[in-house]
């Protein structure tokens, strides 16, 4: 048995800006093969992972990679939530 502590995950919570529209279209409609996505109301989670045998969807792949860098388990993408400084992840911010 693991203990409470040992049971929890880390979630980054970020804006869908951080990504193309047509990436969250395709995440939210679960059709990025390499990505376990599962759609929200204004977003979608999605797992955080290091490898994936096939390409394309590159914007959500850096963001998966700097979240699993900072130790998380899952992204939420949220259209309502805070954009992450895009000098300091590396990431841009698309107004869409």
């Amino acid at each position: 048995m693991s203990s409470i502590a040992e049971a929890t995950s880390k979630l980054l919570n970020v804006s869908t800006a951080h990504i193309s529209q047509a990436t969250c279209d395709a995440a939210m409609a679960k059709q990025i093969p390499w990505a376990t996505t599962i759609p929200a109301v204004h977003g979608f989670f999605v797992y955080c992972h290091e490898e994936r045998e096939e390409g394309g969807f590159d914007d959500l792949w850096r963001v998966l990679q700097l979240a699993v860098k900072h130790g998380f388990h899952y992204v939420l993408f949220d259209s309502d939530a805070d954009g992450l400084d895009p000098v300091e992840s590396g990431l841009p911010y698309n107004e869409w």
